[in-house]
C-alpha cells in the first residue's frame, strides 16, 4: 500500500530583492515517512523551512496539505491546519515550566471563548483536564515527565530541545519539521533523540521532516535525503544513494565553509 503524500511543495521559487533564494524546488514527504533536507552553508535549507511554516511566502509555486493548498497561509494557521517546528535556536519560555511551555503548544486545540475563561464552566474544566493529561503524555514520551513543575530554563540544553519536540508534537501536528534538534547535543543524547523521532514518526504516523548538520545521524535515521545547494535541488534518494551521488560529493568537497568539510568524507 503505496503511503499518502502528507505535505507537498511544487515547483517553488522565492526571491528577495535580486537574490533567488529558492529555485523551482519541488519535495514531498509521505505520512510515517522521515526526509532529510541537506546541503552546504547557504543552500536554501532554512529558507525552505521557513517557506513551509509561513514564515516567507513563495514567489511562485505550490504548497499542499493533505491535498489542499496552504500557500500564502500565515504560521499560526499552518499550525492549526497540521504543521509544527522547532528552531534552530531553541524558543522555550524560560520562566514557564516544562508542562506550562507544552500546554501553550496545545492551546490551539482548546476552544474556550471568551465567556468559558471567564467563568470556568464545567466543560471548560473537563478540556482543560483533558489538555493537561494529554500534554503529559507527551512529556512521558519525550522522558520529562518527572520534571514537570521544572522552569524551563533550568533544564539542560539537550532537554530543552526535547522540550521544544514536545511543545510542538502538542498542537497535533501531522507535519513536524525539525530544525537541527541534534545540535548541542551529546552522543547518548543523539542516540536517545534518533530513538525518539523513529517513534515519532513510526508509531505516531507523523510525516518528519529535518534538517541536521550530523552525517551519522543523517545516514541512520532518514527514509530520503534531500540536497539543496545555491537554492537548487541537486539530489534525492535513500541515504546509500546520496552518498555515491557524483553531484552530491561534488558540491560538498567543493565548500571550504565549515559545514561543507562536515561533510567531505560522503
Amino acid at each position: 500500500m503505496i503511503p499518502n503524500k502528507l505535505i507537498e511543495m511544487d515547483n517553488v521559487t522565492i526571491k528577495f530583492g535580486g537574490l533567488l533564494a529558492i529555485d523551482n524546488v519541488s519535495i514531498h514527504a509521505y505520512e510515517g515517512e522521515i526526509l532529510t533536507i541537506i546541503g552546504p552553508n547557504g543552500a536554501g535549507k532554512t529558507t525552505l523551512f521557513n517557506i513551509l511554516s509561513g514564515v516567507y511566502q513563495p514567489t511562485s509555486g505550490e504548497i499542499r496539505l493533505k491535498g489542499k493548498m496552504v500557500k500564502n497561509l500565515t504560521p499560526h494557521v499552518l499550525v492549526e491546519k497540521g504543521i509544527a517546528r522547532t528552531f534552530q535556536n531553541i524558543r522555550l519560555f524560560p520562566m514557564l515550566t516544562v508542562l506550562e511551555n507544552v500546554m501553550l503548544g496545545h492551546h490551539c486545540r482548546n476552544k474556550e471563548g471568551m465567556l468559558g475563561v471567564l467563568f470556568h464552566g464545567r466543560k471548560v474544566n473537563e478540556q482543560r483536564l483533558k489538555s493537561i493529561t494529554y500534554c503529559k503524555q507527551l512529556l512521558s514520551i519525550v522522558g520529562l515527565d518527572n520534571q514537570l513543575e521544572e522552569l524551563a530554563s533550568n533544564l539542560p540544553y539537550g532537554k530543552q530541545r526535547l522540550l521544544e519536540i514536545a511543545r510542538a508534537l502538542a498542537t497535533e501536528c501531522d507535519v513536524l519539521l525539525l530544525d537541527e534538534p541534534a545540535a548541542g547535543m551529546n552522543t547518548q543524547e543523539r542516540i536517545e533523540l534518533v530513538k525518539l523521532i523513529r517513534s515519532i514518526s513510526k508509531e505516531m504516523n507523523k510525516s518528519i521532516i529535518l534538517i541536521e548538520h550530523d552525517l551519522d545521524l543523517v545516514m541512520d535515521i532518514s527514509d530520503r535525503i534531500v540536497v539543496l545547494d545555491y537554492g537548487c535541488k541537486i539530489a534525492e534518494g535513500s541515504p546509500l544513494a546520496i552518498q555515491n551521488d557524483p553531484k552530491v560529493i561534488e558540491a560538498y568537497i567543493g565548500s571550504s565553509d565549515e559545514e561543507g568539510d562536515d561533510y567531505a568524507v560522503i
